[in-house]
């Protein structure tokens, strides 16, 4: 639970901050705001790559969030904290912090739904995990290059609109691709 603190503090809340820090020459609560649903998205795909070391981990003493939950309990934490970073984006977009165009992140919540849906009907199933894991990294990638997206589009729409329908017409070609992979995942192939 530390290390996956600190990772979602390194990558979201302390990279945004230190931008803004070099840039402006200050801090400010609203770039720390804009960092958390990163911050957590990045916490997420340290939760799900604990998954297949869990008897490892619970036999070498490894107290990580996944042994200390069990895999059942650590999948729904899991998809609570989609929902919390959801939440998240909503907050910053109501308090000003991010602009309405930021609410296009909420494209990427296809593989959040997706990683929750595997991660809850398949926690024991390491194998059947594996789409869950790329979905929770592709919901990262994806939930980040969508704010690229709004941060252009608020300067420039044109290029925004264009960038953001080559954005999810890839987006769909990944989720189909994920959504084949999970099916062959199940037993049987599907």
């Amino acid at each position: 639970a530390v290390a996956l603190s600190v990772v979602g503090l390194d990558f979201g809340l302390l990279t945004a901050m230190g931008a803004y820090l070099v840039q402006t020459g200050s801090f400010s609560l609203s770039s720390s705001m804009v960092a958390l649903p990163v911050g957590v998205l990045i916490a997420l795909i340290l939760i799900m790559n604990e998954f297949p070391d869990w008897k490892g981990d619970s036999m070498a003493g490894k107290r990580t969030l996944v042994v200390r939950l069990g895999r059942k309990r650590a999948a729904v934490v899991v998809c609570m904290l989609f929902g919390l970073t959801g939440g998240l984006l909503l907050v910053n977009v109501v308090a000003g912090w991010i602009a309405p165009w930021g609410l296009i992140a909420f494209l990427a919540a296809p593989f959040a739904i997706h990683a929750c849906r595997i991660a809850l009907r398949s926690h024991d199933d390491i194998p059947a995990l594996v789409p869950a894991n790329i979905s929770v990294i592709q919901s990262h990638t994806y939930g980040n290059a969508w704010l690229v997206v709004a941060a252009i589009a608020t300067v420039w729409p044109i290029v925004g609109l264009l960038l953001g329908a080559v954005l999810l017409v890839r987006q769909a070609m990944v989720m189909g691709q994920l959504v084949l992979l999970g099916k062959a995942a199940l037993p049987g192939g599907g």
